[in-house]
Order: structure tokens, then sequence, then C-alpha cells
């Protein structure tokens, strides 16, 4: 049973949260902008891909701390960016088999580099590929960065095609909040079961951003 339903969820937002939508495209256009910068440094020098790991890495084993992720068989991140920071978190935790893709092919080059550098290729799988048609059956447990996008068509192969039971957590900045509970809404099979929200500063930016676990019934 979830803890929250997704009216009860709504509540949680102050109304003076809500933003127009030409704001809300700009926030996540500059979002996905900075995070992709991010990205590439991090690749280069290693004093940004600590201090990533260092900051960015620990909100990632908190988030998971909080949802109290089981173990899994088989994870797929959607969105997993030159520098695959989720994928690298979640190696220590207990599973079996972790696939990253993107549909940008250099983010791919980058990430297979970062991976063999981290000696991670026995536990962790990059591949090209794209969120709103990648085939999903056989994950058991699936994650949907924040900088993925069109989110709603991902969204929507995600929750069709997955698994019975198949936990699904995807994250969002907050201006979006109101448009992913419209979303989900449709579906019935969905349960929302938890939603976290965090206070990201790094280098230069600081944004709230939102965490949800889902639960295909």
């Amino acid at each position: 049973m979830p803890v929250q339903n997704n009216r009860d969820l709504k509540s949680l937002q102050d109304n003076n949260t809500i933003t127009i939508d030409s704001k809300t495209f700009s926030s996540k256009f500059f979002s996905n902008i900075f995070w992709k910068v991010v990205d590439s440094l991090a690749c280069k020098s290693n004093f940004i891909s600590n201090k990533y790991e260092n900051i960015i890495g620990k909100e990632y084993k908190e988030e998971y701390k909080q949802f109290k992720i089981p173990d899994y068989q088989k994870v797929l991140h959607i969105g997993c960016g030159a520098y695959p920071l989720t994928e690298i978190t979640l190696s220590e935790l207990p599973g079996k088999e972790i696939v990253g893709i993107d549909k940008n092919p250099k983010a791919i080059v980058c990430a297979n580099k970062i991976i063999q550098k981290r000696r991670l290729e026995n536990k962790i799988t990059i591949k090209h590929g794209n969120g709103i048609n990648f085939p999903i059956k056989g994950f058991d447990f699936i994650i949907i960065s924040s900088c993925s996008y069109p989110k709603e068509k991902i969204l929507e192969n995600i929750f069709n095609n997955a698994d019975k039971n198949c936990i699904i957590i995807f994250r969002d900045i907050d201006s979006e909040f109101f448009n992913i509970m419209d979303f989900i809404e449709k579906y019935e099979y969905i349960d929302i079961i938890k939603k976290t929200r965090f206070k990201t500063r790094f280098l230069i930016s600081v944004y709230w951003y939102s965490a949800y676990l889902t639960k295909k019934k």
C-alpha cells in the first residue's frame, strides 16, 4: 500500500511554488545545460569528479536510504550522461546488473571510459538508447534522470511496458511537480509510494529537485 496517494502528495506543495509554463521551461532548460557541463567537466577533471561524487553522490545515497531500496536483480538508468554517477553509486548497493543508457553518443563514449577507469565493467553496462522506446522488460528497478526528456513519453513507455512490481524512481525540478502529478493520475496501476525533496548546492548552482518512488501494480 502506498504511504500517500497522489492527491495527498499535491497538498505537500505550497501554492507559491506554482510556475507558469515559460518559467518551468526556462528552469528545466538551464538545469539540463548546467548538469551536462558538469558531466563533461567531471570526465576531464579529477577535482570536479571528486566534488561531484562527494556532494551529489551523497545525495543519491540519501535518496536510496530514504526510499529503502531493496536488493535488485537488474536496474536500468535512463539518462546516464557523460559521467554515470548514478550507476557508480548504485554499484555500491547489493545487486546483480546495472544498465545505463543515454541518447547522446558522445556521452556514451565518455561514460564508458569512466566505467573502465573505475573497473566496474563487470557490474555496469553503458548503452546508447532512448527512454521513449528502449526495451524495459526484465528490469525490476528503473531510474529516470531529471535531465531526461521528453519526460512524459519516457514515463509512458515505462508505465505501459515495465514488469509488474517494478520499482520506478524519477527525479525532476520542483516546478514540474503538478505536471508530473497530473500525468501519473492517468495510470491507475502506478502507485506513488514516497516523494523526497533535496536542495542541491554544486559549484555556482543552487536548486531544489524532487525524487519520486513509484511502483507498478
